[in-house]
């Protein structure tokens, strides 16, 4: 049967209509990728992205890839975050034809915590048109302590703590705690600290059933940490908003099926903290984005991760300015690292395959190099795997690490203060903390072991004491408690080493000459050495609490006048102790030596061919009085004289 002409138009119009609009979608793809790769972007920040060991009293720098509107430039379009003490405010200053803005933090930050710089979208170029979002993190340098912990404290708080974290909830500068009571009944109770370290309980908050995990953050940006609880037998989370340290349940949200992880991120750039939940029973992860209405959240993206979401981490994964997710799968043994795409929409990746029931996962730089890393803890064959970011946001497996346990939570910090990221990992049987030293490579090894409470399930780090040494608190569901440990700080001992000129063995106006070069030993729990400075000064530093002796090695032609006794003996009973003053006086001999000879030319000169008298008597007075007989060639020495 033959086609009609009008049917045959009919058929060319719909063709010409079709490639019209494809043209036309492939015109509005162009055009949105020319404007994004011509917006205005963050193309460099100081502190670095992820950088580690930051002084306390550091500022930022955003330097823009064009001139910005200044009057879009605040502390509510540009946010800083403290981990611990919420959001921070800021000063604003701008330069180079204002594409480069400096901000100097109100407050100062403290010592080891994590900074998030939320650059957001809110922000505008000189034109008018809001830019690219940008996400940055930096972590704060810490105190050198001895990787021991010196105090054991229990805190007893009931109905099976599970989770904790650390936030200064009453902004009185002290660090407080939080935990999930893992009843049916639920809720959350907050410790708060009275300045000192220690901690009582104010609140016991209300929440959905089972609350398995919590994080905090500044929900409704109003200055104060709030927080959100993931409810493991109700399929939801609870929003807790901070009121001056008190907490009231503001909303609670369905967040899928048996919530096990929570955690805390802007996953849009838009200046506001949203959530991420991982569901062990609907196999996914939820990004909850806040509405920006004062604590509100609705379902921004489900991604589905395939079986046994257990453990979260959060950070920008791959350095490309937005939070990416790293999420453990404890029943397949292995992770998966979700990217945010920075369009709303994320992507899983294939699953790496990590140790045996992974069930805890943590992200740091652990090989420095500026890119995340990765650490899970495999609960059933008791050790850490290191997964190596190879720089674009692909991990390697670079190795492992025994825990002597096992290991249920981890956590970060530079516990030594020598400039990398360890590891702290609380183990559930045996129940003890182990901490684990990085040797600046990414290869770990255990330093010390700490018994806690029963069946720890969490731990977070935080200076409870205001001694600017991290302290950590776990939690032992098999006791109803929180244990609080302290590390133990550093101790020294120094001295002089000094020329005592007059050999009375008092340090006196003439004896201002340091020795510098000199040995000195020191033996007991630590067996080492070191030189005296050009002044004669030497330290010993990084000393744990002990027993020790110190002394000097005395070279030939001197003679020890100060101390009388040839040692120090040094008892270290408090960490962050400083013995000073354990200085050693010394006395130098001198010679006399000279010839005996026959002057046949009695010029008074030793001429050629004299000779000299053997076996003569030569006697020295004055300080000492002593004689000597001359040798075979008539030299004679009196040795070790003194001035």
């Amino acid at each position: 049967m033959k086609e009609n002409k009008c049917s045959k138009l009919h058929k060319r119009e719909r063709r010409i209509g079709f490639k019209l609009f494809v043209v036309f979608v492939f015109g509005i793809v162009f055009y949105g990728y020319v404007l994004s790769a011509l917006s205005t972007k963050v193309i460099a920040i100081t502190p670095s992205q992820n950088a580690v060991n930051i002084p306390t009293g550091t500022s930022i720098q955003i330097i823009f890839s064009n001139p910005m509107d200044i009057s879009s430039i605040n502390d509510t379009t540009i946010r800083v975050y403290n981990e611990r003490t919420g959001l921070q405010g800021a000063t604003f200053t701008f330069s180079q034809g204002n594409t480069t803005v400096d901000i100097v933090p109100i407050d100062p930050f403290t010592r080891s915590e994590i900074v998030t710089i939320v650059v957001s979208k809110n922000c505008k170029d000189d034109t008018g048109v809001n830019i690219t979002p940008f996400i940055s993190q930096f972590t704060l340098a810490s105190s050198k302590a001895s990787e021991v912990f010196v105090e054991k404290v229990n805190v007893f708080v009931k109905n099976n703590p599970y989770d904790i974290i650390v936030g200064d909830w009453d902004k009185d500068r002290d660090i407080d705690l939080a935990t999930t009571n893992k009843v049916e009944s639920g809720g959350v109770t907050i410790l708060a600290n009275n300045g000192s370290g220690s901690f009582s309980i104010t609140q016991n908050s209300s929440g959905g059933k089972f609350p398995y995990s919590l994080c905090s953050g500044d929900f409704d940006n109003d200055g104060d940490l709030d927080v959100v609880v993931a409810n493991k037998s109700s399929d939801s989370v609870s929003v807790l908003k901070n009121n001056g340290g008190v907490f009231t349940k503001f909303v609670t949200l369905f967040a899928g099926n048996l919530p096990r992880s929570i955690k805390a991120g802007d996953f849009d750039g838009d200046g506001w903290l949203d959530v991420v939940v991982a569901n062990e029973g609907s196999q996914d992860v939820r990004i909850l984005r806040n509405d920006r209405s004062g604590g509100k959240f609705s379902q921004l993206s489900t991604i589905d991760i395939g079986d046994s979401a257990f453990a979260l981490a959060v950070g920008d994964l791959n350095n490309d300015g937005d939070f990416d997710i790293a999420v453990s799968r404890w029943k397949t043994n292995s992770i998966v690292i979700i990217t945010n795409n920075s369009d709303g929409t994320f992507t899983p990746s294939a699953p790496l395959q990590a140790g045996i029931a992974p069930k805890s996962i943590i992200v740091g730089d652990f090989i420095p190099d500026s890119f995340l890393d990765i650490a899970v803890g495999n609960f059933n064959d008791t050790t850490i795997t290191i997964f190596k970011n190879v720089g674009t946001g692909i991990f390697n497996l670079y190795g492992t690490v025994g825990t002597r346990g096992e290991p249920f939570a981890l956590t970060t910090n530079d516990i030594d203060g020598d400039g990398d990221v360890d590891i702290i990992s609380a183990n559930w049987f045996p129940s003890i903390v182990n901490i684990l030293k990085n040797d600046s490579t990414g290869n770990f090894s255990r330093s010390s072991t700490e018994a806690v409470n029963s069946q720890p399930k969490s731990i977070t780090g935080g200076d409870f004491n205001d001694d600017g040494f991290i302290d950590y608190a776990t939690t032992s569901d098999g006791s109803d408690s929180v244990t609080i440990l302290r590390i133990v700080p550093y101790s020294s001992i120094s001295g002089n080493v000094f020329w005592d000129m007059n050999g009375n063995g008092v340090i006196d106006n003439d004896d201002t000459v340091g020795l510098p070069g000199w040995k000195i030993l020191i033996k007991g729990l630590r067996n080492d050495s070191v030189f005296s400075d050009e002044e004669g000064n030497y330290l010993f530093k990084n000393l744990l609490l002990g027993n020790y002796t110190v002394q000097e090695v005395i070279p030939l032609h001197w003679q020890q006048t100060f101390p009388l006794q040839p040692t120090y003996t040094i008892n270290i009973t408090a960490g962050g102790s400083t013995f000073n003053n354990n200085d050693f006086g010394n006395f130098k001999f001198g010679s006399i030596s000279g010839t005996v000879f026959h002057d046949t030319s009695n010029d008074g000169i030793k001429d050629v061919g004299e000779v000299g008298i053997v076996t003569w008597k030569v006697k020295l007075t004055g300080t000492q009085i002593k004689d000597v007989l001359t040798d075979k060639k008539g030299f004679f020495l009196f040795t070790d004289e003194p001035s």
